[in-house]
């Protein structure tokens, strides 16, 4: 299993980057655990209450 965050203030976003995560893991037979956050601020308060990720996708540039 895989667990991956993605982050980004527009859920649009959000939704093709994870639609595109299952479509890989489908093709690859592969787990993976998958949350968005539409801010950081949600996934720092995770990250307080022990949760982690394997690979986090950042956008950098929030409005």
């Amino acid at each position: 299993m895989i667990r991956i965050a993605v982050v980004d203030d527009e859920k649009e976003t959000c939704d093709s980057i994870a639609g595109l995560l299952r479509k890989y893991e489908s093709k690859h037979n592969i787990y993976l655990e998958l949350k968005t956050y539409l801010n950081g601020e949600n996934l720092l308060f995770d990250f307080s209450e022990s949760l982690y990720y394997d690979l986090i996708l950042l956008d950098i540039y929030v409005c």
